[in-house]
């Protein structure tokens, strides 16, 4: 073989290859693209599951709070309203009454020096 010379088949032997790595490197990409993709898919669903629980939680509470039973537990509940013919009864607090105080002597024992302690725990006493 001559030195230098290269033959057209090697040409499109190494063009082959280098067509085949760019075209590699796509396929690579594409790949980790899908798997983006479908992380973010799963996460919408989850997202769209949560918000359609919470829909459906209003949706409920909108429909107890429409209906005439709901209307009246407020107004006697928290509105405080009567009925005509009802019997309003307040509570009246009693008159708060102050407790005496008793004051009970308490004992505190006398200090005892500490050579009287020590005394004791030598020769006993």
């Amino acid at each position: 073989m001559k030195k230098g010379k290269i033959k057209p088949s090697q040409i499109l032997i190494i063009g082959a290859f280098i067509l085949g790595f760019f075209l590699l490197m796509n396929f690579f990409g594409r790949l980790t693209e899908l798997s983006r993709l479908g992380t973010q898919r799963d996460q919408a669903k989850a997202e769209v599951t949560a918000l359609n629980g919470t829909l459906q939680a209003l949706q409920t509470s909108i429909a107890y709070a429409t209906q005439p039973a709901a209307v009246e537990e407020w107004a006697r509940d928290e509105a405080h309203m009567a009925k005509p013919g009802d019997v309003l009864i307040i509570p009246v607090e009693p008159v708060a009454s102050t407790a005496e105080t008793v004051n009970f002597p308490v004992h505190t024992p006398e200090p005892v020096p500490n050579w009287q302690v020590w005394w004791s725990l030598f020769f006993g006493d």
